[in-house]
């Protein structure tokens, strides 16, 4: 039988999306031009938010009829305390990454470029904190890595996806972050093969990027922006790091517990 996508197949989406991403932006823009205003952050939230959905919709039926399933989300009684876990784990690989993310300096023209991109409004709350991690966990967990994972091996699709979803953030600032991320998000979804907790680690994840830029007095764009003490930071990254590898040493006994079979699906 064969499944849906390969990675052949899995850039004809990505195409297909930025492709949708580009028309509805030069739509909107050509109606706020001509016929009336339309405020920037609800521009920015609806050329996102639009062609996300319709690609995700596409591609789900297409892989549905494809791969012969139904994408109905099945929950078992998990247990509330690997949330929890997945939830801290997902805090604590924010701050050991974010040396890592900071090495590339963001340019002048692309900071600026990101500041008029993201308002502290409620359309750039939709946008990053709620429309992001659902919509595409639905693509690049619920349909890329599903498809790769009844084709390839785990560690090549995990890698292969989490590149991809690296690539179509469009800049190398924002990929290295999303690499890290999708790598631990990649290896719940293939020990859970649920999109729950998935979504919940990008949340978690977007959250906290939001909130540092709502409430920042600075123009802090990372971590180490708001903790001037180096030792302390370098500090906090070396404990974190022995946490998180003993967290997830701890987590996978858990997964190996509770999903011996791959009862959640979407």
């Amino acid at each position: 039988m064969t499944y849906y996508p390969t990675i052949r197949q899995t850039f004809r989406l990505l195409g297909f999306l930025i492709l949708m991403t580009l028309l509805f932006s030069f739509s909107l823009k050509l109606i706020d031009n001509l016929l009336f205003d339309i405020n920037d952050s609800l521009m920015n939230f609806l050329s996102y938010s639009l062609p996300t959905i319709i690609t995700t919709h596409r591609y789900l039926k297409k892989r549905r009829k494809l791969n012969a399933d139904n994408y109905t989300i099945k929950i078992n009684n998990t247990s509330w305390l690997i949330y929890v876990q997945i939830v801290i784990l997902t805090v604590m690989m924010i701050v050991i990454i974010d040396p890592i993310t900071v090495l590339i300096p963001v340019p002048d023209w692309l900071d600026e470029l990101m500041s008029k991109m993201v308002s502290k409004d409620i359309y750039s709350f939709m946008t990053i904190v709620l429309f992001a991690p659902i919509f595409e966990e639905l693509i690049f967990r619920g349909i890329i890595l599903d498809g790769y994972l009844k084709v390839y091996s785990p560690r090549k699709s995990i890698i292969c996806s989490s590149l991809l979803f690296a690539l179509i953030h469009l800049n190398p600032w924002q990929a290295i972050n999303a690499f890290l991320i999708g790598l631990f998000i990649g290896w719940v979804y293939y020990k859970t093969q649920s999109i729950i907790p998935c979504i919940l680690i990008h949340f978690t994840n977007n959250v906290i990027a939001f909130l540092i830029f709502m409430f920042s007095t600075s123009n802090a764009s990372s971590i180490s922006d708001l903790i001037a003490n180096k030792m302390i930071y370098i500090s906090l990254i070396v404990s974190l790091s022995v946490l998180f590898y003993f967290g997830i040493r701890f987590l996978n006994r858990q997964f190996n517990k509770v999903y011996t079979q791959h009862t959640i699906t979407i």
